[in-house]
């Protein structure tokens, strides 16, 4: 597996695994339905590169691109948001464990104190990700959504390319 940061240049391999991923997935990351191809406008928002947001993309052996991640700081704030999504076909490999690490990681590095995770209450594969790398986390919620808190990793690992 190799995680690298994300740019212009990922715009079309971002948009296949997207166009992949179940329908349930696509929901469970966007918190809206999928059409027949990835809008434009969310590969832009999705592959940020500016002070203030990144995107990680991993990549398994054979150099498919089997999941995504993205950061962004929160206002003018110490703390910062992440998000993310595995590829259905390579789910429950610890993908997502290691992208979350080195999102975390990343948040750390720029001098992000606190992450946040967006879900819906129903999401499992967050919860259970959350449990294994950030068992710290503390839910809050509010209009039908739960959010995420906890610590940005103390000693980043460097895990990023």
């Amino acid at each position: 597996m190799i995680i690298r940061p994300g740019g212009a240049a990922d715009r079309e391999a971002v948009a296949h695994l997207f166009r992949r991923i179940s329908s349930e997935s696509y929901y469970q990351r966007f918190q809206t339905a999928r059409g027949p191809a990835p809008n434009p406008g969310l590969l832009d928002r999705v592959l940020p590169v500016r002070p203030d947001a990144g995107s990680l993309l991993v990549f398994d052996t054979s150099g498919e691109l089997v999941g995504h991640g993205m950061w962004v700081r929160l206002d003018e704030t110490r703390a910062g948001e992440i998000a993310l999504v595995v590829a259905d076909s390579h789910q429950r490999r610890g993908i997502g464990t290691a992208l979350a690490r080195a999102l975390t990681d990343e948040l750390a590095v720029r001098g992000i104190e606190q992450v946040r995770v967006l879900t819906s209450p129903g999401n499992r594969a967050v919860r259970g990700l959350l449990a294994r790398a950030a068992p710290t986390a503390t839910p809050s919620y509010e209009e039908g959504m739960t959010t995420w808190t906890f610590p940005a990793s103390s000693s980043p690992s460097a895990a990023v390319a």
